[in-house]
């Protein structure tokens, strides 16, 4: 695998990560609730690892404050969870 092409995969694979932490925290945080969640248990629903999270993400708040900015920009997945969240 060449330089570039190594890099396009490493981008690709740091991309699905983080999306797997969003949607395992949109989860977490309406069928757990926010305050109870921890960032491990965001990570290992995810199946990354925690500093993964905190490198990505910096917090718990920094996973929430993720998530408004993709609810915000029309990410229909995120709407998606909500719409199913609230029944």
């Amino acid at each position: 695998m060449g330089q570039e092409a190594a890099t396009r995969w490493r981008r690709r694979l740091s991309v699905e990560r983080r999306r797997r932490v969003d949607d395992a925290a949109a989860e977490l945080f309406l069928t757990v609730r926010y305050g109870v969640t921890s960032i491990n248990e965001i990570a290992r629903t995810a199946d990354v690892s925690p500093p993964m999270s905190y490198a990505s993400f910096g917090s718990k708040a920094g996973v929430l404050a993720k998530l408004a900015d993709t609810v915000v920009a029309g990410d229909d997945r995120m709407l998606d969870k909500l719409r199913e969240w609230r029944g």
